[in-house]
């Protein structure tokens, strides 16, 4: 599949803001909203597109895990029940089926780091399985640039961000259950949402809207299934011998101007940095490296890259049940 400049300039342009007025991406694209309105729901029929909603965990009390790992081929196991268990885990918000070093990834959503111990062994002891590698890192932020090499030519470059905070905010059950829908509802229209959990119209308005004024819900964007159009996915895991506030500043600005740079998440743990990347050439991976290397080389220890096959699970509110979402 290949998009025209006109779908990509299109999909681009409202990714970031799939909640704006298609007015407003008119004078963006400079194309008609018509023409707009069915680039993006043909877009959304082919599945080249997802609707998302971007939420903050970290307000809630949550911590985001990274655990990368690999298993020894000396044990029999199911890949097909492991992935079912990590889409199934209600504390799993992202699965990433990997090659090199590590076979999976995924991100638990926790709120103890024993929680991540306990995952680990009921899932080794239920499968059977035998951990040969295993890494791990807790996010402190996350920011998502959309798919910049979709645009034909430079825009502004955006982003949706969150980061660790000591602020809490307390959410009922109502509150769950309107995030839980938005998350799960796709394309879904408010009205259609409200219908769907069985509560006025105005209620799910005013209880969306505070959750946006209090920054649990960040935004709302396109996920793009790079894959059909042709783009392979790679994660970059970097570690660094120190990094001030000022090198960290220039690493964000220059991922988040790389036409490949998709997500910059900052952790701690057994990498710094993290790097999702997509190319149409996996040699503009080796590029990209050398970029960076040349660019901080003073303060780069190392980068792993890891070729990401698929994402089987992406759902930034992974909790099915109120009592877990709520703790």
């Amino acid at each position: 599949m290949r998009l025209t400049e006109k779908e990509a300039l299109i999909l681009y342009s409202a990714q970031l803001r799939a909640n704006a007025p298609v007015s407003s991406l008119r004078k963006t694209t400079g194309y008609r909203e018509h023409t707009i309105r069915y680039a993006i729901n043909t877009a959304q029929r082919s599945g080249l597109i997802r609707a998302g909603c971007f939420v903050n965990l970290c307000l809630l009390g949550f911590t985001h895990y990274e655990v990368y790992f690999s298993l020894s081929s000396e044990r029999n196991f199911s890949r097909e029940h492991l992935l079912k268990a990590l889409i199934a885990s209600e504390k799993v918000s992202w699965v990433g089926d990997l090659g090199g070093e590590y076979h999976y990834g995924l991100n638990l959503c926790v709120r103890n780091v024993q929680e991540v111990s306990d995952f680990l062994e009921q899932l080794s002891s239920s499968l059977g399985l035998c951990y040969l590698e295993k890494a791990f890192a807790a996010r402190l932020a996350l920011s998502f640039f959309g798919n910049k090499y979709l645009a034909p030519r430079k825009l502004t470059p955006g982003k949706l961000s969150y980061s660790t905070t000591y602020e809490r905010i307390q959410i009922d059950e109502t509150d769950h259950r309107i995030m839980r829908e938005i998350v799960r509802a796709g394309e879904k229209s408010r009205r259609d949402i409200a219908r769907s959990i069985a509560l006025p119209f105005s209620t799910v308005e005013n209880r969306i809207k505070k959750l946006e004024q209090q920054k649990v819900i960040v935004g709302y964007y396109y996920q793009l299934n790079s894959a059909m159009i042709g783009i392979q996915s790679f994660m970059l895991l970097l570690s660094v011998k120190g990094f001030s506030t000022e090198h960290k500043k220039k690493l964000f600005k220059f991922c988040q101007e790389h036409p490949n740079i998709v997500v910059l998440i900052e952790a701690i743990g057994s990498w710094d940095f993290e790097l999702a990347v997509e190319v149409e050439d996996a040699r503009q991976v080796i590029q990209l490296v050398q970029e960076l290397q040349d660019r901080f080389s003073a303060y780069l220890h190392g980068i792993k890259v890891l070729p990401s096959f698929d994402y089987p699970k992406v759902r930034e509110y992974p909790f099915d049940n109120f009592e877990l979402a709520a703790g």
